[in-house]
């Protein structure tokens, strides 16, 4: 019985010394961005949750998916203008941007219906990051 505790605990440390070798840094979790778009094709006004996947030219281009409602999602191609957090040093206003935006979304994915096209144009205004 020992020598099997003693086989269990070796098995134990192996493990998890295997396990911990690279901590979790949420410095990997994209951007949470919060924005308002205009849909070309129906003519409303919505509001979106983006996150950034990709990022490019110094950081001022980026290539966002969007969640629009629960059955519309896109993709969106920004480009930052207005940093507040670069012009006043104010702790809240860093979260605070003006990204403009051009996206295209599809509709009714997965439902067994025809698949529809939204287009439009939109403009992130929060981005929350980790």
């Amino acid at each position: 019985m020992k020598k099997l505790l003693l086989a269990i605990a070796i098995c134990l440390l192996i493990a998890g010394n295997a396990c911990a070798t690279e901590p979790i840094n949420l410095g990997d979790i994209p951007d949470l961005n919060q924005a308002v778009i205009y849909s070309c094709d129906q003519g409303k006004v919505r509001y979106a949750s983006s996150l950034t996947l990709i990022t490019l030219w110094n950081e001022k281009i980026d290539i966002d998916a969007l969640y629009i409602s629960k059955s519309e999602f896109g993709a969106a191609a920004s480009i930052e203008l207005i940093d507040l957090g670069d012009i006043v040093k104010f702790s809240i206003l860093k979260y605070v941007s003006f990204e403009p935006f051009v996206y295209i979304a599809f509709d009714n994915i997965g439902s067994g219906n025809t698949v529809e096209t939204d287009y439009g144009f939109g403009a992130k205004l929060l981005s929350l990051e980790f």
